[in-house]
């Protein structure tokens, strides 16, 4: 089921189409950590925590330069960090997902794992429920995590795999 209308391509101000990290950095100050993955070492993880909101950012280092890959976010805060760019934030419920983004996603309730934590880098997977939306087959994605009380808690924006070109 694939959403309809114009992709969602920001998240916490990042604009997955042309931002860089160096903007990030003047956004939000140096990453509070960095991660690598040993068996990707073009990948580097940041992580920014801030007062109501953590920030996640996948960036892989390719032949055009460093790529902002995808951005997760999770808190209450209500600030920027904690909204899409067309203005669905914490705290917001489903009516709010329809309004923004129409009625054509995808609901999964989600198992938590016994600890009740979500390992980094691993999308939205602490919540309930989780609403996917999703524009094309190979487009931006944006994942929803609803709290138990159906409320956004979390938000994770995804660039197409392919970007800027077509998959082939």
């Amino acid at each position: 089921m694939l959403a309809t209308g114009k992709p969602e391509i920001k998240l916490a101000g990042i604009d997955l189409t042309k931002t860089k990290l160096d903007d990030v950095v003047r956004l939000y100050g140096a990453a509070t950590r960095e991660k690598k993955a040993p068996n990707n070492p073009s990948w580097t993880g940041y992580i920014w925590e801030l007062p109501g909101a953590k920030i996640e950012l996948s960036v892989d280092n390719g032949p055009a330069g460093p790529q902002i890959h995808d951005v997760y976010v999770e808190g209450s805060t209500n600030k920027k960090v904690g909204s899409t760019g067309r203005g669905l934030k914490f705290g917001d419920d489903i009516a709010a997902i329809k309004r923004l983004y129409g009625s054509e996603f995808k609901t999964q309730t989600l198992n938590r794992n016994s600890s009740g934590q979500r390992m980094e880098f691993s999308g939205v997977t602490a919540s309930t429920q989780r609403v996917t939306l999703q524009w094309r087959s190979e487009e931006f994605t944006l994942n929803v995590g609803l709290d138990e009380a159906g409320k956004v808690a979390a938000l994770w924006l995804i660039l197409p795999e392919c970007y800027p070109g077509p998959c082939e």
